[in-house]
């Protein structure tokens, strides 16, 4: 997307330091620190797990949607929902 000048991850396991080449800067008990400076994305990839997680304060979390996407119309996406490049989601949809 380009959105975003700088990018980097909480892990919770701090022996990390890089995931897929961008720096691990902190654990996810910091991220209420972050929150009011920074744009945040819960990208967990257990789905279960992700969407505990994005409860926790799910206003302040990303909804990222690829710009190659097809949203219909009277869609209702949740906060920390991905949607991936050539995705297509029908009208009256809700997540």
């Amino acid at each position: 997307m380009n959105k975003w000048d700088s990018k980097a991850f909480l892990d919770d396991d701090k022996n990390i330091k890089f995931s897929i080449g961008i720096e691990v800067i902190r654990t996810t008990a910091n991220i209420l620190t972050h929150i009011e400076d920074y744009d945040i994305f819960v990208g967990i990839g257990n789905n279960a797990t992700r969407e505990k997680g994005s409860k926790m304060k799910e206003q302040v979390f990303l909804l990222l949607i690829h710009p190659n996407a097809v949203i219909g119309e009277q869609v209702d996406l949740k906060a920390s929902a991905v949607i991936m490049a050539g995705a297509i989601i029908n009208c009256c949809s809700k997540y």
